[in-house]
């Protein structure tokens, strides 16, 4: 019987733990955790500024090497243990890939000298870019983690 109290005290322990939130990513841990991703994806993103007079076929030679250096980002935000249930830290993950979706199509319609399809996908990434800022502001995330850098392309 003097085990009793043993068990019983590591069974208050452990519910403590479970309730504090020990064990699984907080939402804090996790913008903790996602911020020096994105500080090291912006940096990369600024080597990629292409000149004012750029052609189109050199912005969007600009926009694909873009997503060749940016590959490994959606990787690695996914890594990140994120918390049970939080809808809007998968959701800001998500967007990060159909972000990635958007330069593809603008480049791609840059290449084809398509009009329309440029207008469109210049709309998405106006769009995207505000869906974007919304949702880091929302999680706490830092400035690093809103992708501004397709709507500068975009201006150009």
């Amino acid at each position: 019987m003097r085990n009793v109290p043993k068990q019983v005290a590591s069974v208050v322990v452990l519910a403590a733990l479970i309730a504090s939130g020990c064990g699984g990513a907080t939402r804090s841990d996790w913008a903790r955790s996602v911020a020096p991703i994105c500080d090291r994806y912006e940096r990369v993103a600024g080597r990629h500024e292409p000149p004012a007079d750029a052609t189109q076929e050199e912005l969007a030679d600009e926009l694909d090497a873009l997503l060749v250096d940016m590959k490994p980002y959606l990787s690695e935000l996914r890594a990140v243990d994120q918390p049970d249930g939080d809808d809007q830290v998968a959701r800001w993950v998500a967007l990060q890939g159909e972000g990635q979706g958007i330069i593809r199509d603008f480049a791609g319609a840059l290449r084809a000298d398509d009009r329309a399809a440029l207008q469109d996908a210049s709309v998405e990434l106006v769009e995207f870019t505000g869906r974007d800022r919304q949702a880091a502001e929302g999680l706490g995330l830092p400035a690093s983690c809103v992708s501004d850098a397709p709507a500068r392309s975009a201006a150009h």
